[in-house]
């Protein structure tokens, strides 16, 4: 299974709305971010094993959650094409 994380940034006095997403695979972590109903950025990080890349997840999602960023739930697509949330 994927390690993803998915943060949104809402401000709409400033009109502000950003994402930020992060996933695992093998042991890169993959992240897309830019703003909402806007062409997206993507950069792939690689790291020797996957708990460095999922203690670069869980150490850029800190420094985001303090600028203001929220957890938003990613669906993952199932080979029997249900929905799950990661």
């Amino acid at each position: 299974m994927k390690y993803a994380v998915g943060l949104v940034y809402n401000n709409k006095e400033t009109n502000n709305n950003k994402y930020y997403i992060m996933w695992i695979e093998g042991n890169n972590v993959t992240v897309n971010w830019g703003r909402i109903d806007s062409n997206w950025q993507k950069k792939i990080f690689r790291h020797s094993t996957y708990e460095e890349a999922v203690k670069f997840i869980n150490t850029k999602m800190k420094e985001k959650m303090k600028k203001g960023y929220w957890k938003w739930p990613i669906e993952k697509i199932t080979a029997s094409n249900s929905k799950e949330y990661i």
